[in-house]
């Protein structure tokens, strides 16, 4: 069955351009001479300037749609299209981030944040300018020539973030980024993000564990069964500049819809 037509609250259609489009999408794994299904076939469309969260019982194939994304992963049906375009390599206009940082140890911030731009050969001025620049924006000015072992776990974060936005993608996709932080890095960070979404036009889709997170950042929020991965809600959130600090008190409906969409897909209850 159409993944659209199935799901009771589906937004609005509206004119802006899409970004990411899953047509009749779907993907299986081989292991130990067996087929593992990890996404039903599913028709699914973000569109420029979304800020969509996934959320779903832990390996439900989340972060397979997002690696179908990234073209990272080639669908065994179905077709995956960007602004438009199949996918059939690499997809160069987005950045990704995942739960580890990766950054590499030898390096300084600054030059950690400068790789991306030195593998697509820019000038040495341009990069370190772009870096710099980029470096400000999340609140690391003063720390270019740190080392990332010299840095706490939300500065390393910020980092990350950093190198990942130097090479300016026009999507953000992002895996559990800041599911490893203690609570008040994590909340620095989400504000970080919200603001730096915002300002740069980005479209973002992130996998969350975190229901909270997903209700204080996400603009839309898709709801995933157990694997193979298919659509049981995707719910329109009121869009918003910043997250808000107790999104959970302030939209309990919102959350105990989430839970009660969860629990009967999820292993004892717990989500990921």
């Amino acid at each position: 069955m159409n993944a659209r037509a199935s799901v009771p609250n589906m937004p609005m259609p509206d004119s802006r351009p899409l970004m990411i489009s899953f047509d009749k999408v779907s993907k299986a794994f081989a292991h130990r001479r067996q087929t593992i299904p990890a996404v039903d076939p599913i028709d699914f469309d973000i569109r420029r300037g979304d800020f969509i969260a996934f959320v779903g019982p832990s390996g439900c194939g989340k972060t397979t749609l997002l690696n179908l994304a990234a073209g990272l992963l080639a669908p065994d049906g179905g077709q995956v299209r960007y602004a438009g375009e199949p996918l059939t390599g690499a997809n160069t206009r987005i950045g990704y981030l995942t739960q580890a940082d990766a950054l590499l140890p030898w390096r300084s911030i600054l030059a950690n944040v400068t790789l991306p731009l030195e593998i697509r050969r820019v000038a040495r001025a341009e990069r370190a300018a772009r870096a710099l620049a980029i470096l400000d924006r999340v609140g690391l000015k003063g720390f270019e020539r740190h080392y990332p072992a010299q840095l706490s776990g939300g500065m390393r974060k910020r980092a990350a973030l950093a190198r990942t936005l130097v090479y300016e993608p026009e999507t953000l996709l992002l895996d559990e980024p800041f599911g490893a932080l203690d609570a008040q890095s994590r909340n620095v960070l989400q504000r970080q993000l919200a603001r730096l979404a915002e300002e740069l036009g980005l479209t973002v889709v992130m996998v969350t564990h975190d229901l909270d997170e997903a209700v204080a950042l996400a603009r839309r929020i898709v709801v995933f069964s157990q694997r193979p991965a298919r659509i049981v809600d995707d719910i329109v959130v009121a869009a918003r500049l910043q997250p808000r600090r107790h999104a959970a008190a302030e939209e309990p409906s919102l959350n105990e819809r989430l839970w009660s969409l969860l629990a009967p897909e999820s292993d004892l209850g717990a989500v990921a």
